[in-house]
């Protein structure tokens, strides 16, 4: 009875009160492409209204590729291959989050998409007498990666994604945690 008691007198509905002014639940999206062969540097701004503190990262990526055979056209499949990396970084000070590019298939969740433009989508595809099978399904589980950082006002999340594909991939992910409020005076 006595802890029950404790816990009543340490959050009192004013200090929650107090407590919920200074901070709300936020997700901030980044959405970008990444040409073939190449990188580009994703970013999104924490803004001035407060820090940001990070607690889970979620996310969806492309794994398409182009195909040419029999010296015809080139068509788009989904071979389900991830050729994508990124590295978190924080803008204030240049913080390197990870200390290198990690597979977008390890810390994306629920990862894979499959994408529209897809021509192995509904079933097998046919490019230039070649057989596509059809695109793999996308796994169903879904766990959010944890990642704790208090991103500062006025800076900047950064992902620098490398794709090591032969074809653009579109990558959003979304920066799920507590936004800090600035006070009066600070």
């Amino acid at each position: 009875m006595s802890d029950i008691r404790v816990f009543g007198e340490a959050m009192s509905s004013r200090r929650l009160l107090d407590t919920q002014s200074k901070q709300r639940s936020e997700m901030i999206p980044l959405i970008q492409s990444v040409p073939a062969n190449g990188g580009a540097l994703g970013k999104v701004s924490v803004g001035t209204m407060g820090s940001f503190l990070l607690l889970y990262i979620t996310g969806h990526f492309e794994t398409l590729g182009s195909v040419v055979g029999g010296g015809g056209p080139a068509a788009v499949i989904d071979d389900g291959v991830c050729d994508m990396r990124g590295q978190l970084k924080c803008s204030s000070g240049t913080v390197l989050l990870f200390s290198d590019f990690i597979p977008l298939d390890l810390w994306i969740s629920p990862g894979r998409r499959l994408s529209a433009t897809a021509t192995n989508l509904t079933g097998p595809a046919v490019v230039n007498g070649t057989t596509y099978a059809q695109a793999m399904p996308v796994s169903p589980l879904f766990y959010p990666t944890e990642f704790q950082f208090l991103f500062p006002v006025n800076s900047d999340i950064q992902v620098d994604f490398r794709n090591d594909g032969n074809y653009a991939q579109l990558v959003d992910i979304a920066f799920h945690g507590i936004r800090l409020f600035r006070q009066a005076g600070e």
